[in-house]
This record gives C-alpha cells, sequence and structure tokens, in this order.
C-alpha cells in the first residue's frame, strides 16, 4: 500500500511541477539537470521498491535507514579503500570490493544508457549500432543469463504473491 501512496505521489508531484511556471525555465532543459532529474528518479524508485518487497513496514523502514546511513556507507567505504576488515568498522561486509564496483558500474551504466536513450526506444537505439556491436552485445546478454541459472525455482517475483 504504502509503494502505490508514494508512486502517486510521486506523479502527483510530477504533474504539478510540470504544469507550474518553474517547468519553462532554461536550467530545466540542459543535459545535465535533465541527468540529475533521471539520477532523482532512480533514487526515488529504488526506495519506493523497498516498500514493495519489505515484509513489514518495520523492515521497510530499517532498509531505508541504512540505505540512508551516509556515516556508516562512508566508512564501509573506507575500509573497502584502504583494506581495513569490517570489524573495525562496526559493520559486516556482506558484499566484497569487487561486488561493490560491478553494482556500482553496471547501475552508472544502465543509467547512462537511459539517458542516452531518453528520447528514442530501444529498437531504434539497438538498431543504429554496427552489426559487429551488435552481435557482442546480444553474447554478452546470453552469457549472463546462463550465469545466472542456477537451477534453482526462481518464480518471477509477482508469483510470489
Amino acid at each position: 500500500m504504502i509503494w502505490g501512496g508514494l508512486h502517486g505521489l510521486y506523479l502527483v508531484l510530477e504533474r504539478l511541477v510540470c504544469n507550474s511556471p518553474v517547468s519553462s525555465l532554461a536550467v530545466w532543459k540542459s543535459a545535465g539537470s535533465r541527468f540529475a532529474l533521471s539520477l532523482l528518479t532512480f533514487a526515488l524508485v529504488c526506495v519506493t521498491w523497498v516498500f514493495f518487497r519489505a515484509e513489514n513496514l518495520a523492515s521497510a523502514l530499517s532498509i531505508c535507514g541504512a540505505m540512508l546511513d551516509v556515516p556508516g556507507a562512508l566508512a564501509i567505504a573506507e575500509s573497502m579503500v584502504s583494506g581495513v576488515s569490517s570489524e573495525t568498522v562496526g559493520e559486516p561486509l556482506w558484499l566484497g570490493y569487487g561486488d561493490y564496483m560491478t553494482v556500482f558500474f553496471l547501475t552508472a551504466a544502465m543509467l547512462g544508457v537511459h539517458h542516452l536513450l531518453r528520447d528514442s526506444s530501444l529498437e531504434e537505439g539497438f538498431g543504429r549500432l554496427r552489426w559487429w556491436l551488435r552481435s557482442i552485445v546480444v553474447a554478452v546478454m546470453i552469457c549472463c543469463i546462463v550465469q545466472s541459472m542456477t537451477g534453482e525455482d526462481n518464480a518471477f517475483i509477482y508469483f510470489q504473491f
């Protein structure tokens, strides 16, 4: 219910801003501000999905608190860079440095591609690639799909409700 409420709130705020005189300012039309708005949208969606997947409100609020724990995140990042063990930071590291970097770069690549394709479809963007690059993209996608197949029954998220 909270997920739907947040989604509705975001849509209302977008409509209010788009229909106000603020939306006609030149600052909103620059590439940098459009990219910043894409990052803001991504962050809001990430927070909203926590409420969709969490088992209860207490878990959702705990996860959101951990996501917004800037001092804790900085301490973990510092321990990753300096090689200090996670016990000295006070919080366990669940992922290794390589895992964090993989997630960071994949997320950055996804946001970059989204920003580049904001005014066209994925099919149009894929069609503009050279044949050999399309082949590489398809091969990497197939490898990722095969690699992610564990043989376990991982039903699609919506089938779990």
